[in-house]
């Protein structure tokens, strides 16, 4: 609540039961990540915000993990 206050509480609530990562708010139409999806992991290493940033600079596109809003976990390529 205190990094997210302008969230809902049930937004919030359902956020303390997934596993650490940076959940998504919102993406693009037809983006590779989705409203409720959580990024776990980049190359690797937990999804921490700077790591994400740093993703759009890298010279080709990096491994990430994704667990989708569904429960499912995949791999995509970031950016």
């Amino acid at each position: 609540r205190f990094a997210n206050p302008t969230l809902e509480t049930s937004v919030l609530d359902r956020m303390t039961r997934l596993p650490a990562g940076l959940y998504v708010l919102s993406s693009p139409e037809g983006g590779k990540l989705a409203p409720g999806d959580v990024l776990l992991e980049i190359e690797g290493q937990p999804a921490l915000p700077h790591v994400l940033v740093r993703t759009r600079l890298a010279p080709t596109p990096l491994q990430g993990r994704v667990r989708r809003a569904s429960g499912q976990t995949s791999q995509i390529l970031l950016p």
